[in-house]
């Protein structure tokens, strides 16, 4: 049989249109310089204030790299493709940009049953301190020092014992993911 190796791949683009390459390059310039500043500032917030060392926060940067190193895996490409008139890629690139085995890892099933375990554990621990904070007793000053309604700011308007609730709040802040 006669066969040639496929060594690179040619991309259908977005358009057919020349005159929308442009305008497409600038909104996806745009949007990707937005999402690396973005993304960047909350990684580097998180790392320079030891405030934010908490799980909510170890998260969302840590959800903020993956998105930036998936968007540096694919946008710039593209971008580069608005400017040029053939939009190929090596074979090597094409399976670069493809995060390996995900997949093939991560079946809908799996997916599904991952959210459900994040939700149902913020649930039960948002329950478990609600109920801590609704059994306390409050006698001094309503006045919330803060911008939101958290467990730490009314622990201290409590006239009630919280030290039970403080090591229920320092276990579940600990094995929280």
């Amino acid at each position: 049989m006669n066969q040639s190796s496929v060594i690179e791949f040619i991309f259908a683009g977005l358009t057919d249109n020349p005159k929308l390459n442009i305008p497409l390059f600038i909104i996806f310039l745009h949007v990707y310089i937005m999402t690396v500043v973005g993304n960047s500032d909350i990684i580097t917030i998180r790392i320079m204030n030891k405030g934010l060392y908490k799980p909510m926060y170890l998260f969302l940067s840590n959800l903020s790299f993956v998105d930036l190193m998936y968007s540096s895996a694919v946008t710039p490409k593209m971008l580069r493709d608005f400017l040029s008139e053939t939009k190929a890629i090596t074979f090597v690139g094409c399976a670069i940009q493809i995060p390996l085995l995900y997949e093939v890892l991560m079946s809908s099933i799996l997916c599904l049953r991952m959210l459900v375990v994040a939700y149902s554990g913020g649930f039960v621990n948002a329950l478990v301190h609600t109920t801590s904070v609704y059994h306390l007793n409050f006698c001094r000053s309503n006045i919330v020092d803060h911008f939101f309604c958290g467990i730490p700011p009314l622990y201290k308007l409590s006239c009630s014992d919280i030290s039970i609730n403080q090591a229920v709040l320092f276990i579940l802040e600990g094995i929280s993911p």
